[in-house]
């Protein structure tokens, strides 16, 4: 149940302490686990897919007859402390398997496992689990709930998303941006740093990464996809514009319009798939067929024989391979 009184048996690791103004009509216990509310102001953790975790309350704050920012209250993040473990409704108990995953609120002293059809603020990341304290869970500040935003969004240091997250405008990242679950950009995808993304992700338009790009499953981009560092496809990259990089090393499928370009820096590399020619000359329609797959209008591949001789293979509209063969100088 929720707090009725300052909590005595919290254990924490060195933090950082700021203070947040409090929302209005609301009281936060000493040591609970709060949250910004919609509008940005400090409430005991609740179920309400609005709130984000900042921290734990270092004070006990009484502005249950105040405004908004009336008063403030010292909020200390990076740290660990013993929360219930809750198992009411939609959520799950915590269990010993989840040490080391994400842990969710419930509310100011209780967290719960993820639960898909529920409302997933994240809490901080499971330490250790006792039958009598609870979930000792290390409150990090870090967001990784599920994100709706109707417009831009911009996170001024690294992102890393766990749930799935829609942006409805620009999605801005000045630092690396890890993208564990589902993520959906409306507009512009920028990121000064480096990218790494584990789920799909689509880009409404334009995608912009300054760093090093790992994209281990599918990424398609409505607009141009830029890549300043080097990047590598794990899957399969869909760009309907032109792609510009300095390296590019897919292992997996990149899907282009026709009329689209693939740009690679002066001192870039392009990696291309290549397979060895067993029939000794040049490539079969059956050869090309297995080493690349089924042939689709436009779809690339290269052959090397023991000669040194390369065959750039492509499939026209018909489905049919076509090469032309390169002898190294």
């Amino acid at each position: 149940m929720a707090l009725a009184a300052d909590k005595t048996n919290a254990i924490e690791r060195v933090g950082k302490d700021t203070p947040y103004d409090v929302a209005g009509t609301t009281e936060i216990f000493n040591k609970g686990l709060v949250c910004r509310n919609a509008t940005g102001y400090l409430e005991p953790a609740a179920l309400d897919a609005d709130f984000r975790v900042v921290g734990i309350s270092q004070d006990y704050v009484d502005n249950s007859t105040g405004a908004d920012a009336d008063l403030a209250c010292v909020v200390r993040k990076g740290i660990s402390t013993w929360l219930d473990n809750s198992a009411t409704g939609d959520s799950g108990a915590v269990a010993i398997t989840d040490i080391g995953e994400a842990c969710y609120v419930f509310d100011d002293e209780a967290v719960r496992t993820y639960a898909a059809a529920g409302v997933n603020v994240r809490a901080g990341i499971v330490d250790k689990i006792d039958a009598t304290l609870g979930v000792l869970v290390h409150v990090d500040g870090i967001d990784g709930s599920t994100v709706s935003a109707a417009a831009d969004f911009t996170v001024g240091d690294d992102l890393t998303v766990t749930d799935d997250a829609t942006i409805g405008g620009d999605l801005g990242v000045t630092g690396a941006a890890t993208l564990a679950a589902a993520c959906t950009v409306g507009t512009t995808l920028g990121v000064t740093g480096a990218a790494t993304l584990a789920a799909a992700a689509t880009v409404g338009t334009t995608l912009g990464v300054t760093g090093a790009a790992t994209l281990a499953s599918t990424l398609d981009v409505a607009g141009v996809a830029t890549f300043t560092d080097a990047a590598s496809v794990a899957t399969t990259l869909d760009v309907t514009g032109n792609l510009t990089c300095a390296d590019l090393d897919p292992t997996g499928d990149i899907n282009m319009d026709a009329a689209a370009e693939i740009n690679v820096a002066p001192d870039g590399v392009l990696v291309v798939p290549y397979a060895a020619v067993a029939s000794g000359g040049a490539p079969t329609q059956g050869e090309c067929a297995a080493a690349f797959g089924a042939a689709a209008n436009g779809k690339v591949g290269v052959f090397a024989d023991s000669g040194g001789v390369l065959y750039f293979c492509c499939a026209d509209a018909a489905l049919t391979w076509h090469y032309a063969a390169m002898t190294a100088a």
